[in-house]
């Protein structure tokens, strides 16, 4: 099986969906319009887990992150605080200037979403559980490093195409601070969605 879709393939699923068949009709572009302009850790995580809550979770709080820090495991993260983390209002999510990586990672480990490691500049790396999750990670990858998009992880000092990086990880993504999609933004995000084959964002949209 493969692990990722060529770009021939990301493009004749982006056909489809433009067609209406794989996402939410056009009456919804309000919500789309909210989606794109959502912090893009959180949208890739949606992309790469398929679950609605890792776009929307609250950020962790310091008790928490010292806490999982001790730990090695998601598993017992979740034994720890269950799905007590909630979701942050729609409105709040727009004006995130003050998002941190490590915050997110740690709300997403507390949902059982995410195995994680324990690393000495970041915190936590994020691994993934499933081939799905694999197979989905290299098909956003594949697609950001085809399209030359920019992308500035956190602790670099400036943005650069994707396709640049050598031996880019799931971690990494879910580590950006920001990228530049132009003014394509909705095509992209579009595109990323029926190429991954995700429904998290049916659950944002309906």
């Amino acid at each position: 099986m493969k692990n990722e879709l060529t770009r021939r393939e990301v493009m004749s699923y982006a056909a489809v969906s433009a067609a209406g068949l794989l996402l939410p009709a056009a009456s919804e572009a309000g919500m789309w319009s909210w989606i794109i302009r959502l912090q893009p850790t959180r949208l890739l995580a949606g992309l790469i887990f398929d679950i609605g809550k890792a776009v929307v979770v609250e950020l962790a709080s310091e008790a928490i992150i010292k806490s999982l820090s001790r730990q090695h495991y998601s598993y017992s993260a979740v034994a720890d605080f269950g799905y007590s983390i909630g979701e942050s209002r729609r409105s709040e999510l727009l004006n995130e200037r003050n998002f941190k990586p490590v915050p997110y990672k740690a709300s997403v480990i507390t949902l059982g979403i995410a195995d994680y490691e324990l690393h000495p500049q970041r915190t936590f790396k994020m691994q993934l559980n499933s081939e799905e999750e694999k197979r989905r990670f290299q098909t956003v990858l594949r697609y950001l490093q085809d399209e030359r998009i920019k992308i500035k992880i956190a602790g670099m000092g400036y943005a650069k195409p994707a396709n640049e990086f050598g031996g880019l990880e799931p971690d990494d993504l879910l580590t950006l601070e920001r990228w530049h999609l132009e003014g394509n933004q909705e095509s992209h995000v579009k595109e990323l969605i029926a190429a991954t084959g995700v429904s998290a964002f049916d659950e944002l949209t309906a």
